[in-house]
């Protein structure tokens, strides 16, 4: 999920009437060699909301794979939970519907767009309620190698890496300093609770750091704290390192994402392997499709240059090496 809170950084889109209306869709069904697994796999999409970014992940699973493979297909929100008739697995699509599914139906459940801090919470809920059947995720952030791969490659003279860790973010605390110490990188971080020790740190972690690498934590940046904190570091001279477009195109001079079609096509590579692994999903995951985005503005009055592309490319060389 993108939570609620950091949704104006992914996008807003209106209530599309055709999902609304069109109630049961077209269904997934496939068809696998052997016997066991040759009858169809009913899934149901669930979506926090209507949003854009939710639609058009929904609308790219259903339509992902051939038609020939599949019957019927459902995409609901969360209001229609309670009357939900249990399918083989359901797609949980942010934060709210993973919350609506997650400890309530004893089936397989696969949850996208959903920071791993998030997840990892919701999980040890299910986990004491004894439920057997698989939960798994495309988890929303990036993995922490690939963004400090990214500032190594955009700023490469930039060794002191500013990050404020909120009440979600903070349980990646030690898995980011084993990162950076991997990397030669050091570490500068205060940790927050809310938008009033965010206001009292920045300014001093800033002029400790040589680039602000933000996580997606929505007490730390959100829609009522993203202004000033861009501003701060824009009139400080730090380059901020975003999590999303909008969050570039708002001024944060770069960053790495995926998109809802990306995200979407690692959902259905996992519907495709729990036809195939006798029903059962694999572990949680990063999202293993990216793209880098620049804001060339901001780029350019901190007196850099920088290429998306060439970004994008030498960052999949990079995990693609040997």
């Amino acid at each position: 999920m993108c939570p609620e809170s950091l949704l104006p950084w992914y996008g807003r889109g209106l209530r599309p009437p055709a999902l609304v209306l069109r109630g049961w869709l077209m269904l997934l069904a496939l068809y696998m060699p052997t016997p066991a697994l040759s009858e169809s796999v009913d899934v149901v999409i669930v979506v926090s909301s209507y949003s854009k970014i939710y639609v058009a992940l929904a609308s790219r699973v259903e339509s992902g794979l051939p038609y020939s493979r599949k019957r019927y297909m459902r995409t609901i929100d969360v209001a229609a939970v309670d009357d939900l008739k249990l399918p083989d697995v359901i797609v949980a699509v942010g934060l709210k519907a993973t919350q609506a599914v997650a400890n309530r139906f004893d089936v397989p459940v696969i949850s996208t767009l959903i920071p791993r801090s998030s997840f990892e919470e919701i999980a040890r809920q299910r986990q004491g309620k004894n439920f057997r059947a698989s939960f798994s995720a495309v988890y929303l952030d990036q993995p922490l190698g690939r963004q400090l791969d990214l500032i190594r490659l955009a700023l490469p003279g930039r060794k002191r890496i500013g990050v404020v860790f909120g009440p979600q973010s903070r349980a990646l605390s030690e898995a980011i300093h084993s990162e950076s110490r991997s990397r030669n990188l050091t570490l500068q971080t205060v940790m927050v609770n809310n938008e009033v020790g965010l206001r009292l740190a920045l300014e001093p972690l800033l002029l400790e750091s040589d680039v602000l690498l933000s996580l997606p934590d929505p007490a730390v940046f959100n829609s009522s704290t993203i202004s000033s904190v861009l501003f701060t570091s824009y009139r400080i001279g730090v380059p901020v390192v975003g999590f999303s477009p909008a969050y570039v195109r708002a001024g944060a001079m770069v960053a790495v994402h995926s998109s809802p079609e990306q995200f979407a096509d690692q959902v259905l590579d996992m519907l495709s392997g729990f036809a195939r692994e006798s029903r059962a999903l694999p572990p949680p995951q990063y999202p293993n499709r990216f793209s880098v985005i620049v804001n060339p503005d901001v780029a350019r009055a901190l007196d850099l240059v920088l290429d998306a592309t060439v970004l994008e490319r030498r960052l999949s060389m990079m995990e693609n090496a040997p």
